[in-house]
């Protein structure tokens, strides 16, 4: 059985209800699921790197990495993707799953206007400055697992654009959408029944 590491997002608990109801939606997909709470005040949570860490320590617990699959909710998933792609070849996990991948990188954070969206969520201008120093293209050249993002409705242009984006320059990568009415909720870990049913039909072989 592999198991899922999932990172919270900024402001977020992983106590929450749509946090637990994914967890129990990937259990009943047959996976092991380990929520990760990130801290993102003080000297930790003050750079993309500082998050990355807390994610990375988890991570290095496990010591067969095949048997793991990282992953995360909007900077969550940055986080995760952050990871992945510093393991050398044999510490590689298994796959990545990413729920609305958070426009944070230097391509998205160009925008004044983004940057400004950001700050107003609560994000501070040292995290905003760190994560612009981290280009996706660059990243992403170092992502050769089999990538799951999963996008919903109810995210914002930019998101959705840079789980699209993803899908292209990632090797090895697919974008499902969760395509809900307006009126329901649409927080991505809302819909953790559309995880399980994907989820459960990827296989997560080594190649």
């Amino acid at each position: 059985m592999k198991t899922i590491l999932f990172a919270a997002t900024y402001g977020e608990s992983v106590r929450s209800e749509p946090y637990i109801d994914m967890q129990w939606n990937l259990e009943e997909a047959g996976f092991a699921v380990e929520l990760v709470q990130p801290t993102w005040r003080g000297r930790a949570g003050r750079t993309a790197r500082g998050v990355a860490d807390q994610l990375q320590a988890v991570y290095s617990k496990y010591p067969d990495p095949s048997e793991v699959i990282l992953g995360g909710y909007y900077a969550g998933a940055v986080a995760a993707m952050h990871v992945v792609a510093r393991q050398s070849e044999d510490r590689k996990p298994a796959g990545l799953v990413v729920a609305s991948v958070a426009p944070l990188f230097k391509e998205d954070l160009a925008s004044h206007q983004l940057t400004a969206e950001l700050l107003w969520q609560g994000y501070s201008t040292s995290q905003l400055q760190s994560y612009s120093k981290r280009s996706f293209a660059d990243l992403a050249g170092k992502i050769t697992c089999n990538t799951q993002l999963f996008i919903g409705r109810g995210d914002g242009k930019e998101t959705i654009y840079r789980s699209e984006q993803a899908e292209v320059q990632l090797a090895m990568a697919q974008v499902t959408c969760a395509d809900f009415p307006e009126t329901d909720n649409t927080h991505p870990l809302y819909y953790g029944s559309v995880m399980q049913a994907h989820l459960s039909t990827v296989d997560f072989s080594p190649l």
